[in-house]
This record gives structure tokens, sequence and C-alpha cells, in this order.
């Protein structure tokens, strides 16, 4: 079987839960469907040379060509008059690269053709091919959006640009979950919202972790305080917690540091200061930095589908405190597989719970890696995969 995936950015390098979601698809059909995997990918926040990192288990990888600013222009002009395709469609379409993957697919023959998220999603108009295709939305964005439309302050052009767009990837996300002949989300709750309008469409292939890898974790120390949040905080949904996190939560915890592990931007380092929130950067190995732990400390502000960086801390046995947001699609139960607190007060009184009684921190996070390793495995979510692929 030949799949060919067309990428709104380059995964080998694993630096975001998207990258990480990518990646392991890959590798699963390949390693567990006996499938050649093919890549097409643009170039969202990658640069050309990471194609020489290329993984075993992709068989080829083109790249996109960069779309210019007059094509962004011309593509926004020509969307005044299509109201259901998303305005982000316009940094990844051009005439050249809707000739380049008309003659890959022409080339390579897939079996299956699987396109990344809503903003790729309008090519299935422009390419002609026999192939089953699936959009793998990811999740449905324009929930995202209303999420952020709520929650987040905004200048009055940026939240009226944010209103139109969240309209047009709601209409987006089920004209072309139609044109589809699959739709595929990590989170079973977004999959139940999407089929209640197209009755069995989607399907959830949920996030997995790398069992073997967060199976060598060093043991904690029953000893460790710190309170850990890991995440790409060049990221705004990542950075925007880290901020919520140090105003609303650590002044009720005083004398307590967080301790954030992930890429960030000088924006961010001027935005924490004065806050108890020491920016570590990108670390070698996070197992070090779990082990190093005393909890997992994420509430999320905004956003929607499964949050790798919850999957991953529970897979390295650390008990996690999230709030609703960050608990979504996660097939855990509160008070045995992680801590779900919403509001300030009520988080901050659940980290002080895990640090005075660590017989409950330990088992939390025994209960949490056991669920991950059974219901987010690489295997569990390929057998998934195949349903979708059948």
């Amino acid at each position: 079987m030949k799949v060919l995936f067309i990428t709104t950015r380059l995964f080998f390098h694993r630096d975001s839960g998207r990258k990480v979601s990518l990646y392991n698809y890959c590798k699963g059909m390949h390693e567990r469907l006996g499938a050649e995997v093919y890549v097409y990918s643009f170039l969202q926040d990658s640069v050309p040379k990471d194609v020489a990192d290329k993984p075993d288990f992709i068989r080829d990888v083109r790249l996109a060509a960069r779309v210019s600013r007059w094509e962004t222009a011309a593509t926004l002009f020509s969307l005044l008059f299509q109201r259901s395709v998303p305005l982000q469609w316009s940094l990844f379409y051009s005439r050249k690269n809707k000739k380049a993957l008309q003659s890959y697919i022409d080339e390579i023959r897939p079996d299956v053709v699987i396109v990344d998220m809503i903003r790729l999603a309008p090519y299935i108009e422009r390419l002609h091919f026999s192939a089953k295709s699936i959009a793998d939305m990811d999740d449905l964005l324009s929930r995202r959006y209303e999420n952020m439309l709520v929650t987040q302050k905004m200048g009055f052009f940026k939240r009226l640009i944010y209103r139109a767009e969240r309209a047009r990837l709601e209409r987006a996300e089920y004209k072309y979950g139609n044109l589809y002949d699959r739709v595929i989300f990590v989170s079973p709750v977004e999959t139940a919202i999407f089929n209640e309008r197209i009755p069995g469409k989607a399907i959830t292939v949920s996030q997995s972790v790398d069992v073997k890898f967060f199976q060598s974790t060093p043991k904690r120390s029953a000893q460790a305080e710190n309170l850990l949040f890991i995440g790409n905080c060049t990221y705004a949904p990542n950075a925007d917690s880290v901020v919520e996190i140090g105003r609303k939560i650590m002044p009720l915890l005083f004398g307590m540091e967080l301790k954030v592990v992930g890429a960030y931007t000088e924006e961010l380092q001027k935005r924490v200061q004065g806050l108890a929130v020491r920016l570590e950067g990108k670390a070698e190995d996070v197992r070090a930095c779990a082990a190093e732990a005393a909890l997992f400390l994420c509430p999320i502000s905004y956003g929607s589908g499964v949050k790798t960086k919850i999957l991953e801390a529970m897979a390295m046995g650390l008990p996690v405190i999230t709030n609703s947001i960050g608990a979504e699609g996660i097939e855990a139960q509160d008070g045995v597989h992680f801590l779900v607190r919403n509001g300030a007060a009520e988080t901050a009184q659940a980290v002080r719970l895990l640090l005075s009684d660590r017989a409950l921190a330990e088992r939390i996070g025994r209960n949490g890696q056991a669920l991950v390793f059974t219901k987010y495995s690489v295997e569990r979510t390929m057998y998934d995969m195949e349903k979708a692929l059948s």
C-alpha cells in the first residue's frame, strides 16, 4: 500500500505536538501496516535542510514551492467570493504546487492520499486521483478559534478577522468533510461533534506516545519540589498558558516556582518578568527534567483536540494537574489518572494536595502512565488508523 501524506510542515524534528502526531502516524503506517509512505510537505515552520533528517520509514519527500506574497494576495482576493474556504488556504495554494502535486500523484500512484488539516483540504477540488482520500483534520479548528474569541483579549480588527475566519472554518470543515472519503480527528469529542452533522464520516485516530522511550524515564526523587511545564512556547497557546499560570496560580503558591522547558521567544521572556516562572529553554532529554519534578502543572488557556504534552507527561509517570480544556479528549478519569481543576484557587489547592500527599501523587502518576501505555501506544493508534485506511 502506498500512502501520500500532504503536510503543512516537515515533522522530522518533533518539537510540537502536531509534529509528534505526524511522525508517529507515518512511522506506524510503515512499521505496523507495511505502507510505503511518501510526503509532500510545505515549510510552515521548517527549512529545506531539515529534509536531510528524513527518517528511514519515509520512502520519499518532496518540498512544496514557497507561496509568494503576490500569490497569497491573489488567492485572498478570490476568497472574497468563496465563503466556505478558510483565509489561511491562501498561505498554501499556488498553481505551481497544484501542478507539482498532480505530477507527484501521477508518478507514485498512491492507494491513499492523506491531507493534513483543514487549511490544505481545498486541494481535493484541484487534484485528480482514484486513491482513497482522507482529511486528517487533527481538531475542529473552528472550535479552537471560538475558544480564543471567548477567552482572549484582542483588538477590534484582530477580533473581526478571527470571527470571520472562525465562520469560514466551520463551513469548510463540513464542506470538505463531505468531499473526502474519511475524516480523522485525534479527539473522540470532536469526532462525535462532526458525526452529528455527517454521520459515520469521521473516526478517531488519537495521538500516540513512544512507549519504549518513556518507559526508560528515571525514577523521580521522593523529595522533588519542582512544578514542571513542558511545551514549545513559541506556539501562542503554550506561551499564553504559561503566562496565565504565572499571573493567576503561582501567586497562590508562595515560595514555589514553575519550571518551563521548551523553546521560547523574547516576548515571552518579557511577559513573565517578575512572575514565579523560570524559562529553561529546550532540554536535550525531557525525561531527565521529569525525574526532578514533583508534578506537571498544565492548565491550558485555550485550544482543542488532545494535548500531546499531557500524554507525554503521564507517560513519564508525572502526576498531572490540568483543566477541562487540557483534559478534553483524553480517556482518563479525574482523581484517578490526573487531576482536573478549573480556576486558580482550585488548581493551587490541588498542587498543595499532591505535594503534601506523596502517596496520592505517586498513585496518580502510576495510574496515568499505565493508561497512556495501554490506550495511547503506537500499536493502539495504528489499529484505528488501519480502520481509516481500509
